[in-house]
């Protein structure tokens, strides 16, 4: 069990999506602060899908990096295909290197579970912001 394979690149593209969530609520946020609490749904579709954009940019940017340092270290490296289902591809990761599951379900609690929670939380903040601005 080589702990070094669970390096800073992993554990950031197991959280990305929680991450891409609250940077989108901030962004969000910041437009709406700075445009007099208003801000238009072509706005608002520009913030969402650049931040998707910029998460998937970012995301194969550490799988890449993620397999060199696995080949690198001659351990187990699933296929490419598996970039498409991160939760498989973090399950093989773990199991095959014999590093344990808990990053696998930390990937999913903070998908499936925490993403939904943050971003109805977010959407209720700023909605509560802006009504207190008007």
């Amino acid at each position: 069990m080589d702990k070094s394979l669970n390096d800073s690149n992993f554990k950031l593209m197991v959280f990305l999506p929680l991450l891409a969530t609250i940077a989108n609520c901030v962004w969000v946020y910041v437009k709406l602060s700075a445009n007099d609490w208003s801000v238009s749904s072509e706005d608002a579709k520009f913030i969402d899908d650049t931040t998707k954009l910029l998460s998937f940019i970012l995301y194969i940017f550490l799988f890449t990096r993620d397999l060199k340092l696995l080949r690198n270290k001659n351990a187990y490296c699933p296929a490419w295909g598996w970039f498409f289902i991160p939760p498989v591809y973090f399950y093989k990761r773990q199991k095959h290197n014999s590093l344990g599951l808990s990053f696998f379900w930390i990937y999913l609690l903070s998908t499936f579970i925490l993403v939904p929670i943050v971003t109805s939380m977010g959407v209720n903040f700023i909605a509560s912001e802006v009504i207190r601005h008007r």
